[in-house]
C-alpha cells in the first residue's frame, strides 16, 4: 500500500500546559510515516504559544502558525489552509491520540482506499476515568455506506447520543473538503461549529467508511472554557441550530429530519439552562437568571421546539427538567444545576 499523507490539525487557546504537552507528546509518538503536525496558536495569552515554538525545534513534522484570536472555527479552517496532506485529521489542544492510531487506520484490512470520510472510535478520559464514546456500529464497519445508509447517517449525526458530530474521531479526504467549501462557520461556539460542519458533511458525502477502532482520547475538563457557557456562546448555538434547520427545510427527506432536529434540540435548551444560565459558576443575581430563562423561551426556534417538542429516548431527568425549564419552576433548576455540577467534579 502506498503512503498516505496525513496532516494533524491542532487549534490551541491557552490550553493548561500539562494538556498540550500530553497532546503534542502523543502526537509526535505516532510512527506512520509521512506526517505533518499544523499547530494554530490562536492568539493564547498564556504560555501555549511558546511550548508549542519549543516542540517545532524539537521535531521538524511540527509546524505552528501564531494567529489571533479568532476562535475555534478560525483556527481549525486556517490549519486546513496550510496543510500539504492527502488527508486531514483534527485534534483539540487539550485531547489527545492512542499510539500508532494512523497505523491502525490504513490497516489493509479497513479497505478505506477510495473513502472520503474515516470514522473510528474516540474515548472521554474525565479524570483519567475512560469511557468509550460508541460509535455507530449498526452501519457495519469496513465497508462503504451504501445510499440509504447515508440519508440515515444525516439523521443518526442528530442525536444526541451518536457521537458523530464532533469534528475529531474522523479522518477527511482534504480534497473532498475543499471541493465542496467544508468549512467550519467560525461564527459559532459551544460545539454548535461542531453539528452544523457535520450536518453539511453528511449532506454531501457519499463514501463513508466506519473502522472498530478507538484512537482518540476527548478529555473533559470542568474547569475549562467549553464546561461553562456564555450568553455569547448560548446565542451561538441557537444560531448555528437554526443555520441547520434551514438545510433541513431544503433537504428532501424533510419530513424524516425535522423529528430527529427536534429531538435534539429538546438537550439543547436543557444544556443552555442547566450548563450556562443557572450553572454555579455563573455569578449572575437569581433575578437576572430568572429574566435570562425567560428571554431564552421566547426565542423562535425555543418556541418552536416546544410547540413540536418530541420525547423519544429522552431519560425521565431530562424530560423532568424539561417540564421545569417550560412551566419556569426556576428554584428546581438552580438545585439541577448545582447537582450535575458537583457530580461532573466527582
Amino acid at each position: 500500500m502506498s503512503v498516505l499523507n496525513i496532516s494533524i490539525v491542532v487549534p490551541v487557546y491557552n490550553v493548561p500546559s500539562i494538556y498540550l504537552k500530553k497532546c503534542i507528546l502523543s502526537l509526535i509518538g505516532q510512527t506512520f510515516p509521512n506526517i505533518e503536525i499544523i499547530i494554530v496558536d490562536d492568539g493564547s495569552t498564556d504560555e501555549s504559544g511558546k511550548i508549542c515554538d519549543d516542540f517545532s525545534k524539537r521535531d521538524k513534522r511540527i509546524n505552528v502558525f501564531h494567529t489571533k484570536n479568532n476562535g475555534l472555527s478560525s483556527a481549525r479552517n486556517y490549519g486546513v489552509s496550510k496543510s500539504k496532506g492527502k488527508w486531514i485529521v483534527f485534534v483539540d489542544g487539550d485531547d489527545y491520540m492512542e499510539p500508532n492510531s494512523f497505523g491502525k487506520i490504513f490497516n489493509e484490512k479497513n479497505n478505506i482506499e477510495f473513502a472520503e470520510i474515516v470514522i473510528f472510535g474516540s474515548f472521554r478520559d474525565n479524570n483519567n476515568r475512560h469511557t468509550r464514546l460508541e460509535i455507530c456500529s449498526g452501519f457495519g464497519f469496513d465497508k462503504m455506506l451504501n445510499k440509504d445508509e447515508l440519508i440515515e447517517l444525516k439523521k443518526e449525526n442528530l442525536k444526541f447520543s451518536s457521537n458523530l458530530c464532533p469534528a475529531f474521531g474522523k479522518l477527511y479526504l482534504k480534497d473532498f473538503l475543499t471541493k465542496n467549501n467544508l468549512y467550519f462557520n467560525d461564527e459559532l461556539r459551544q460545539g454548535s461549529e461542531d453539528i452544523e460542519f457535520s450536518y453539511r458533511l453528511f449532506d454531501c458525502v457519499q463514501k463513508v467508511v466506519f473502522i472498530n477502532e478507538y484512537l482518540y482520547n476527548y478529555v473533559y475538563n470542568y474547569k475549562s472554557i467549553s464546561s461553562l457557557s456564555t450568553d455569547y456562546n448560548n446565542d451561538c448555538v441557537l444560531f448555528g441550530f437554526s443555520l441547520i434547520k434551514d438545510q433541513i427545510v431544503k433537504d428532501v427527506e424533510n419530513d424524516y429530519l425535522i423529528e430527529a432536529f427536534n429531538n435534539r434540540m429538546i438537550y439543547v435548551i436543557i444544556t443552555i439552562v442547566v450548563s450556562g444560565i443557572f450553572h454555579p459558576l455563573n455569578k449572575d443575581k437569581y433575578k437576572v437568571k430568572k429574566n435570562k430563562l425567560n428571554i431564552l423561551l421566547e426565542k423562535k426556534i425555543v418556541k418552536d421546539t416546544m410547540k413540536f417538542a418530541n420525547f423519544k429516548n429522552i431519560d425521565i431527568s431530562r424530560k423532568i427538567t424539561y417540564f421545569l425549564i417550560k412551566y419556569r419552576i426556576y428554584f428546581l433548576l438552580f438545585a439541577i444545576s448545582r447537582l450535575r455540577f458537583v457530580s461532573k467534579k466527582l
